[in-house]
């Protein structure tokens, strides 16, 4: 049994040393360029930003599409987020933190909360 949970333990842990970095085209399984509103929502705050513009929208995900989002190392449970986004098409919602994605905790490389925060600052609804 030992032997076993040897074995479990040392192919997860390859697999995620070995996770290549993804970017958001990678997760997002529709068409990004049909997105048709965002989100953002501040974590300090809850404040909450609502984008309609199409070619904001399309601004933003230019800014973000290169993002290399790397698993990290670290993936026991926290708490918070600088920004959570939410990607709109049709009644589809896509929705993700500067730090984490579905169950998974990442840093991003280069960092994507500068950009999120200053979209945020700057976007006027």
């Amino acid at each position: 049994m030992k032997r076993f949970i040897y074995i479990i333990t040392s192919v997860c842990f390859i697999a995620a040393c070995e996770s290549e970095p993804l970017t958001l085209y990678d997760f997002y399984q529709r068409d990004i360029e049909d997105v048709t509103k965002i989100e953002i929502i501040d974590g300090s705050t809850g404040d909450k930003k609502v984008v309609n513009d199409k070619q904001i929208i399309d601004d933003l995900l230019y800014q973000i599409k290169e993002i290399k989002f790397i698993p990290d190392e670290n993936q026991e449970d926290r708490t918070g987020y600088l920004y959570n986004v939410s990607l709109f098409q049709g009644n589809e919602t896509y929705s993700f933190s500067s730090n984490q994605i579905n169950d998974t905790y990442y840093f991003t490389e280069p960092n994507i909360e500068p950009i999120l925060q200053d979209f945020y600052k700057n976007f006027k609804e």
